[in-house]
């Protein structure tokens, strides 16, 4: 029970094959970071915010998470740690407040990178993998009770969606059109 992590690990690569597209919806980039006893992970994600204006599902984990200020190996398996550990396929989601966290973050392998839970029970619970925090060795190696006071998550920017990029070049054409008319 050295390392929690490893075993969780193991049991994703499988699911890593059977992913599911997330819900189209408009994503936004959030920064987030977790301080752990041996220092703190950050990096980014995206993710759409629910209709409870805190739950978000997580689709991408973004560039090189970092552990104290160090970038830890490519992580390419996003999943729910549920869905990981073979229980129904669940989305990976997090919460603005942390007061809930399903959130694997792996290598294609499976023998690196990171998990959040807090109150995800079924599954989860019965490999007592519930209200951890859980890393492989680029990310500091440790297991511990996860802890919301923790853990903290800030909109960076939204990504337009398509029809509101189209609004606004329509809107930029039309000034530069009424400047040549003024011009003219």
């Amino acid at each position: 029970m050295k390392n929690l992590f490893v075993t969780a690990a193991l049991l994703a690569s499988a699911a890593a094959a059977q992913a599911s597209p997330v819900p189209q919806s408009s994503p936004t980039k959030y920064a987030f970071s977790y301080v752990t006893s041996r220092g703190t992970l950050t990096g980014s994600l995206m993710g759409v915010l629910q209709a409870d204006h805190n739950t978000i599902v997580v689709s991408s984990v973004l560039d090189f998470a970092k552990f104290n200020g160090v970038a830890g190996v490519s992580l390419s398996v996003v999943e729910s740690l549920t869905t990981v550990l073979g229980g129904p396929f669940k989305f990976a989601t997090t919460t603005l407040d942390g007061s809930a966290q399903d959130l694997y973050n792996g290598t294609a392998n499976a023998i690196d990178g990171f998990f959040l839970t807090k109150g995800v029970g079924g599954i989860v619970a019965a490999y007592r993998y519930d209200n951890l925090f859980s890393s492989g060795s680029s990310y500091g190696g440790r297991t511990e009770a996860y802890s919301a006071a923790n853990w903290s998550i800030n909109a960076v920017n939204a990504v337009p969606e398509p029809t509101s990029l189209l609004l606004a070049g329509l809107g930029l054409a039309a000034v530069a059109a009424s400047r040549r008319r003024a011009h003219a």
